[in-house]
């Protein structure tokens, strides 16, 4: 079952609905199921019985349509997460966070007939008390932005909830006009899932990373190995690159699975952007800098011997997948680059991320998907590194 959750205005029943029709499942929505089992609109119950009436008959309301199983879309009220029991049942279900700025919910929620959007101090204090609750039980993250980006990440979401891996999660990216899914979880790469791009795979990895990790691609037409390092990350590797893509066929129709660091990605990345005037490519990162930074956001390039990255483009990915299982064997040095990036993004997030950093505690898969959130919202504002992305 897909529950839908988050504050009010985040537009969760629309979002919803839309998903159900694309997958053809029923839809429920708790509230609307709540209204006809109390006989009045929640707004008048609420002014009549109070907050706490409310939410007992709530709680009884959505447990009951949670436990009755079977492929379905589910909605819930945005305080429905308050209650301990309402989140320790929603663990069997995939739940789907819709994301709302403070802004854009109050303009939606006041003078709407909810009673919890009267006064703006109250709601505001609300909005972030509930914000941990939400995460905290949240499977998928979907982005506050047009409604028919549903339509797109619905087969997405299906899949996760069908793969069945502890753990894992999926951030609906976007930037500009490109949507794509963004996997973390340990086992990503381990076949549970549907390979999130069309056509042929051809591997671009460097020879130290391909020993390790390029079996565990599923499925390779074909695999380019390049030298290991930044220096290597050149014009002449790129066209070593292409050249390797021509010889082992590989078409418009096929697309490029870039596996290693922040190297491989942009290298790779630059190389899919302008093989035969550009095919996907599906990042898949192995290193730390590449799982909270580099692999999101669509930078593509290689060097001058004037300058880093003075040859590029912006070329998102068809996809994102992040194994942190990767990064067992990634050398000490590494490890250090990387949490330097970490502390980075979390001094940009602020909130629960830097609290968790500040306080020297391990980079986890948790804080791993805390910094690519970050990475990616900041990325959804300043595609093209207009302003705010300035500050990555």
């Amino acid at each position: 079952m897909l529950v839908f959750v988050g504050f009010m205005g985040a537009g969760k029943t629309t979002l919803a609905r839309d998903a159900a029709a694309v997958l053809h499942l029923p839809h429920h929505d708790a509230d609307r199921e709540l209204e006809a089992a109390l006989g009045s609109s929640i707004e008048a119950f609420f002014d009549r019985h109070g907050e706490a009436a409310f939410r007992a008959r709530e709680e009884e309301l959505v447990l009951g349509l949670l436990a009755r199983g079977g492929p379905a879309v589910v909605s819930l009220g945005g305080g429905a997460v308050e209650s301990p029991r309402i989140r320790r049942a929603l663990g069997a279900h995939t739940v789907v966070l819709c994301e709302v700025s403070l802004a854009t919910a109050w303009q939606r929620a006041h003078g709407r007939g909810r009673p919890l959007a009267r006064d703006r101090a109250a709601f505001e204090r609300r909005f972030h008390e509930r914000a941990a609750l939400y995460e905290q039980v949240a499977d998928a993250f979907l982005p506050e932005g047009p409604k028919e980006q549903i339509r797109r990440a619905a087969p997405f979401l299906r899949d996760l909830e069908a793969a069945g891996l502890p753990g894992l999660r999926l951030l609906w990216a976007r930037a500009g006009r490109s949507e794509h899914p963004v996997l973390v979880g340990r086992g990503v790469l381990g076949g549970a899932l549907p390979w999130p791009a069309r056509g042929r795979r051809f591997g671009v990895t460097d020879e130290t990373v391909g020993a390790v990790h390029a079996g565990r691609v599923p499925d390779l037409a074909g695999l380019v190995e390049i030298p290991p390092g930044e220096r290597h990350k050149t014009l002449a590797t790129a066209q070593a690159v292409w050249q390797a893509l021509v010889a082992q066929g590989a078409t418009r129709a096929d697309h490029v699975v870039a596996l290693g660091g922040g190297v491989v990605g942009d290298l790779a990345g630059f190389c899919a952007a302008t093989y035969q005037r550009g095919i996907p490519v599906v990042q898949v990162p192995t290193t730390l800098v590449a799982q909270v930074d580099s692999a999101y956001g669509g930078k593509t390039g290689v060097d001058l011997p004037e300058a880093k990255n003075y040859v590029g483009a912006y070329h998102q990915p068809a996809a994102v997948l992040v194994d942190p299982t990767t990064l067992a064997t990634l050398p000490a040095a590494e490890h250090a680059a990387g949490y330097a990036e970490v502390v980075k993004t979390a001094l940009i997030a602020g909130g629960a991320l830097w609290e968790r950093v500040g306080a020297g505690e391990p980079v986890d898969d948790a804080v791993i998907l805390a910094c690519a959130r970050t990475k990616l919202g900041v990325v959804a504002a300043d595609e093209r590194d207009g302003g705010l992305r300035q500050v990555l």
